[in-house]
């Protein structure tokens, strides 16, 4: 029997981690396929008993490119829902948030510079850390059916204002941040 010091038990189950970690949150470069751990959950579009997402989630907000109005636009597709960043100029701003359900959050992908970071602590919860100069920056992510999910953002640490959230099409601003989304019957 191999006998391990508890550092190289800990630099082993820390790498096993990371891999597990990469597997789930999808750390592939931008485009690329997420990697699978097992069947999906039922997908958005097949029904659920809490109905379908909000019509009005639906479609990229219009105006949507990079440098358009500093905030974090959301929308739903029949892929899932999208979740991108950006700002006017090309400053540095730090867009950091969580996206959390009681519904699995699974097909996470990433479409963000170097140095930006996703990780999904958990079937339920994903977190982000978003260095922006300007660009776009976002992830890509589908739901189980379940409640609905919530979403909190900071810029440069402070909470986001409402107005600065666009969510589908219209681009319309939540009343709140943290903001919900939840299916409609």
């Amino acid at each position: 029997m191999t006998k391990f010091s508890n550092r190289a038990r800990a630099a082993v189950a820390g790498a096993a981690v990371a891999a597990v970690m990469a597997a789930a949150i999808g750390t592939a470069p931008a485009g690329a396929a997420p990697t699978g751990t097992g069947p999906e959950p039922v997908a958005e579009t097949a029904g659920c008993s809490f109905g379908t997402w909000p019509a009005d989630a639906e479609g990229q907000p219009a105006g949507f490119q990079a440098g358009a109005a500093a905030g974090v636009y959301l929308w739903h597709t029949d892929g899932g829902w999208r979740l991108r960043v950006t700002h006017p100029g090309t400053d540095k701003v730090v867009f950091r948030g969580t996206i959390t359900s009681t519904a699995r959050i699974h097909g996470v992908e990433r479409r963000t510079e170097s140095r930006d970071a996703v990780i999904a602590p958990g079937p339920h919860r994903v977190g982000f850390r978003f260095t922006n100069y300007g660009r776009i920056d976002g992830l890509d992510f589908r739901m189980g059916c379940g409640a609905g999910f919530g979403v909190d953002v900071s810029v440069n640490g402070r909470r986001i204002p409402a107005d600065h959230v666009f969510i589908g099409a219209d681009g319309h601003h939540p009343a709140q941040v943290p903001l919900r989304v939840t299916w409609t019957a």
